[in-house]
């Protein structure tokens, strides 16, 4: 009877342990996502803000070009 109750109390801390280590796994991985979703949401307004001055460029190289036809 004792040897099933050691038996039972190893795989007990066996899970635990495993429990343990996929915590702190999740919270890595979640960690990193929220890291990377910042990141993601940087780059949109960079790439936004470059969006904005491709656009101004252009038009002012079109009023130059429409001004310099006669």
């Amino acid at each position: 009877m004792s040897l099933i109750v050691f038996e039972m109390a190893a795989m007990e801390q066996a899970m635990a342990q495993t429990r343990n280590v996929l915590t702190s796994q999740v919270d890595h991985a979640q960690t990193r996502q929220s890291q990377a979703e910042g990141e993601l949401s940087q780059a949109q307004s960079e790439l936004a803000m470059a969006q904005s001055q491709l656009n101004s460029a252009q038009a002012q190289l079109s009023g130059l070009t429409s001004s310099m036809r006669f």
